[in-house]
């Protein structure tokens, strides 16, 4: 059974942490103490629990965009494609859509996600990937550090991440 719960307690959002951690490893988390610090009415923090034990969070929140929300369904590998992305979208939808929003917005850092959010009507809206470095003069680069590789999107598109945006 799925339960799907706001998640308000410091050990909730301890759980919340976790399963970003998980999901997104190269991402920052925060910690409870940003989490209380972010509190507001748009934003929405949930926990899913699959058969009483931890499986995934959700956060629906207004969009940096002032004509959107943002929103993502985090489900921990182990127990993915068994609802519980399902689970926590719909509350996560409706959140978002008691803002007066009717526009809804999503990151996606694998095949199966993209694939969950194009489920819900999201398609991508920007694939833009930019790092700039101004330069007083031009400079050869130097070479990476030992242990290091730089390859292009091109050669590992694999590593893109997209933005995807529905309309409902």
């Amino acid at each position: 059974m799925i339960r799907v719960r706001s998640a308000k307690t410091d050990a909730d959002l301890e759980a919340w942490i976790h399963v970003r951690r998980v999901v997104v490893p190269n991402s920052s988390a925060g910690t409870v103490e940003l989490h209380r610090a972010r509190e507001k009415p748009e934003r929405l923090l949930l926990l899913a629990e699959l058969d009483g034990d931890l499986a995934g969070s959700g956060v629906s929140d207004r969009s940096e965009l002032p004509d959107r929300f943002y929103l993502v369904a985090r489900v921990l590998p182990e127990v993915r494609r068994r609802g519980v992305g399902t689970a926590l979208f719909h509350p996560l939808a409706e959140h978002a859509a008691g803002f007066g929003v009717d526009k809804l917005s999503t990151e996606v850092e694998d095949d199966g996600s993209r694939a969950f959010a194009e489920h819900f009507g999201f398609g991508e809206t920007d694939g833009e990937v930019e790092q700039v470095k101004r330069l007083a003069q031009p400079q050869s680069p130097s070479p990476p550090p030992e242990g290091l590789e730089i390859v292009t999107i091109a050669e590992r598109p694999d590593l893109r991440r997209g933005r995807l945006s529905a309309c409902p």
